[in-house]
């Protein structure tokens, strides 16, 4: 796997601000992740109504716009995981809201999603942020369990049908 930006004597798990030149990579991660979501139930409404992080462009802008914040997340020297979020409200409270959250699925329970929530919590808590909502699809386990051992729990469900069955 390519490494952007990588160097031999990295070691163990970090998230760092994004720069211009992993951008491809962490755009291949992006659309991992939309794949991925796809497969889940209500996968494919979540891919159609959120931010659209699929290449390298798209990532830039996201990146360079007030109030946002793409990371890459880190093993060993290689870029293996990707964070984008944002801020924004929810009535009168403001929250952190998290885009994309990927980390490859052969460098999961390393401390790669670890370090990317670490730096997104303290970056929510710096900017006088209330809360961090987070999208978890119905029957992905591994993701839910991951953020309610952070300490995430639901606060909504959203149900949907089709407006006209097949």
């Amino acid at each position: 796997m390519a490494t952007p930006e990588g160097s031999p004597d990295e070691s163990g798990p970090s998230a760092v601000p994004a720069g211009p030149g992993g951008l491809d990579h962490l755009a291949a991660l992006a659309r991992a992740a939309a794949e991925a979501a796809g497969a889940w139930r209500g996968g494919a409404l979540a891919i159609a109504e959120g931010e659209d992080l699929s290449s390298p462009e798209a990532l830039g802008r996201y990146r360079d716009l007030p109030g946002h914040l793409l990371l890459e997340g880190r093993f060993c020297g290689a870029a293996l995981g990707v964070a984008a979020a944002r801020h924004a409200r929810a009535g009168t409270v403001a929250l952190l809201r998290v885009d994309l959250l990927f980390v490859e699925p052969e460098a999961r329970r390393v401390g790669v999603g670890d370090a990317l929530m670490d730096v997104m919590l303290d970056w929510a808590d710096a900017a006088g942020l209330r809360g961090i909502d987070v999208v978890a699809l119905p029957g992905d386990q591994a993701t839910k369990s991951f953020l309610e051992a952070r300490g995430f729990t639901a606060r909504a469900l959203v149900l949907h049908r089709r407006a006209v069955p097949s």
